[in-house]
């Protein structure tokens, strides 16, 4: 990337070209994205000019809302949510779930109005879920499921200054009908089942909730009630702790007796893995009891659920592989043709050398072609001066359009040469 003061000089110019046509206009927006995305403080004045309008087609509303999200401030994020609130109304309920998505990712990059979005979106799966329609149940799945996809990237931030939230998603599971959405919120209770002092009261019940409702579930909400039963015998410690072994056995029960492979397959290599926390002996006098020979297990066990694993985040940096402006870029994907730009500091002297001569040559052909040009009008007008009288103006006329295109050839060749460190710079 260039100087910032270099890079600034492309901002006014790539804003007034979102006036143009829709194919234009995205990839633009494209473009725009890549310099947001390297360094966002370019764009971070000019917030309004990415806002939605009503005719934008759908490509360019969820360009213009990754912008928005990329570029937002603590002095432009009021402006924008209140954008976000309008949008949030529209009829395409796709780029509603776009929109939730781009409230989520403000509050992980901002958060100061991480609390704020918390509640929004948390009244808004309130209204999804209330509001359930089964008829456009995939629309709502999509808003629903981003939703408390959104919360649930908030919540890891700080889990235990939103346990007030954790309790809310909890609770709504009695009303929240779509699987995807049923599955996360089942996850956070797991993840976070001893953060505060009311989750882990409620944990029995909400489990033993969970458990009668196994067989009824998608096979995602079956594997995450597993997972955060298996969590909840781990962790949780007291007079409960016979209670999750028993529900623990039960549930495991189902999952042998299922329908779906994997979740029976999956029920058979975690009764052999937590055979010693359900054994008959521990369910008897509520202590677990673990042979020796099951240390290895216990250790395997204690590595895959009583470990937080850091998630290693997709690769986010396809924007830089490719050259800005280039049709690799728009695709995201090599273009037959490209070629990539030479990293600074990586040409050896004879290839710089090279390069100037063939920048030499160009210019001296261009030169050529504009002076061959110049003497077939100049000739052409002589003959046409011998049979009009007004040839003198005629000719003097032709030879000012001749040099005038000289000029502009000469021009442009010596402005493609210096293009070339600018592209330069960019890499």
């Amino acid at each position: 990337m260039s100087p910032k003061n270099d890079v600034e000089k492309i901002v006014k110019p790539l804003l007034f070209l979102l006036r143009s046509s829709d194919a234009s206009k995205y990839v633009v927006l494209c473009n725009i994205q890549v310099f947001a995305k390297a360094m966002p403080s370019l764009f971070t004045s000019h917030f309004e000019d990415f806002f939605v309008c009503s005719f934008d087609s759908y490509q360019i509303k969820a360009l213009k809302l990754d912008i928005l999200s990329i570029i937002a401030t603590d002095a432009s994020i009021p402006f924008i949510f209140q954008e976000f609130q309008d949008y949030i109304r529209d009829t395409n309920r796709r780029f509603v779930g776009d929109t939730v998505a781009a409230i989520g990712s403000c509050a992980q990059r901002l958060p100061t109005v991480a609390y704020t979005c918390l509640e929004g979106l948390l009244a808004l799966t309130r209204q999804e879920s209330l509001t359930f329609d089964a008829s456009s149940m995939d629309a709502q799945a999509n808003v629903l499921a981003q939703a408390i996809m959104s919360i649930k990237a908030i919540l890891k931030q700080d889990p235990v200054s939103h346990e007030k939230a954790i309790i809310q998603l909890a609770r709504s599971l009695d009303s929240i009908k779509v699987p995807m959405a049923r599955a996360m919120i089942v996850w956070i209770v797991g993840e976070y089942n001893s953060v505060g002092h009311i989750i882990p009261k409620m944990l029995v019940t909400i489990l033993q909730y969970l458990a009668r409702c196994f067989t009824s579930e998608a096979a995602e909400t079956k594997n995450q009630i597993l997972s955060t039963t298996l969590k909840a015998v781990l962790y949780q410690e007291g007079e409960d702790t016979v209670i999750y072994r028993r529900v623990l056995s039960y549930v495991l029960q189902l999952a042998k007796c299922d329908q779906d492979y994997d979740i029976c397959s999956r029920a058979h290599i975690l009764e052999n893995l937590f055979h010693c926390y359900i054994t008959s002996e521990s369910l008897e006098d509520g202590m677990m009891h673990t042979p020796k020979v099951t240390d290895i297990q216990h250790m395997l066990v204690q590595s895959i659920y009583g470990g937080k694993i850091n998630l290693i985040s997709p690769a986010s940096n396809n924007y830089r592989i490719f050259f800005p402006g280039s049709l690799s870029q728009i695709v995201l994907h090599a273009a037959p043709g490209y070629e990539p730009l030479p990293k600074p500091c990586s040409l050896s002297s004879d290839e710089l050398v090279q390069q100037e001569v063939n920048a030499q040559s160009g210019k001296t052909r261009g030169a050529q072609t504009a002076n061959n040009h110049s003497f077939y009008t100049s000739e052409k007008d002589t003959f046409s001066g011998s049979l009009d009288e007004e040839s003198g103006s005629d000719y003097s006329s032709q030879d000012s359009i001749t040099r005038s295109d000289e000029s502009e050839g000469t021009g442009s060749a010596s402005q493609i040469d210096e293009e070339d460190p600018l592209i330069q710079l960019l890499e």
